[in-house]
């Protein structure tokens, strides 16, 4: 499976949310992400452009979620579409564990606060998230930023990512960023 996505920085995240309301989108409450990247023991993941990542997602009521993904390169120029292997996990201690004797080191955290809400746009679910990442915001900037996300397989690619770059279209979003967060944290 693919993650088809693109992201965009948010000047004013309560314009977006207003523009959403008219597909029929709604963000719910907050969840906290913090999000620890592994580095591998025989290649630099920023230069294959790829990423081995454990999430812990704590929602509103205190409940959390954990997950260990995997992400491949980019397939394009235009959007962040990428092959992607998620496996929800129950705790990140036996996962630290066995990536550490395995070679691979934790390394940098990514910490965000994430809004999502799904819409329907040509007949396509699109996940779309909310995310304020404060560590950006204190170096100017809003730190907001908006994804909008789908999965395909070989043969609804192509179909899909035209379908997300025209709801980014009639959302006004246009300047499209291909870094991820890691990225613009630290580079």
């Amino acid at each position: 499976m693919y993650e088809v996505e693109v992201k965009y920085a948010l000047p004013d995240a309560a314009a977006f949310e207003r523009q959403l309301e008219r597909f029929g989108g709604y963000f719910g409450e907050p969840a906290e992400e913090f999000d620890v990247f592994y580095r591998h023991p025989a290649r630099n993941f920023a230069d294959s452009d790829e990423c081995l990542r454990f999430r812990r997602r704590v929602l509103p009521d205190n409940s959390g979620e954990c997950t260990l993904t995997y992400k491949g390169p980019k397939v394009d120029k235009q959007t962040k579409t990428r092959r992607e292997i998620e496996i929800a996990v129950e705790s990140a201690a036996p996962w630290n564990e066995l990536l550490t004797a395995l070679g691979f080191a934790p390394g940098e955290t990514v910490y965000k606060q994430r809004r999502s809400c799904s819409v329907v746009f040509q007949g396509e679910p699109i996940n779309t998230v909310l995310d304020f990442l404060p560590d950006l915001a204190e170096r100017g900037g809003s730190g907001t930023f908006v994804e909008l996300e789908t999965f395909a397989d070989d043969e609804t690619l192509d179909a899909k990512r035209q379908v997300l770059l025209a709801f980014a279209e009639q959302l006004g979003l246009t300047e499209s960023i291909q870094k991820s967060y890691l990225a613009l944290l630290t580079r």
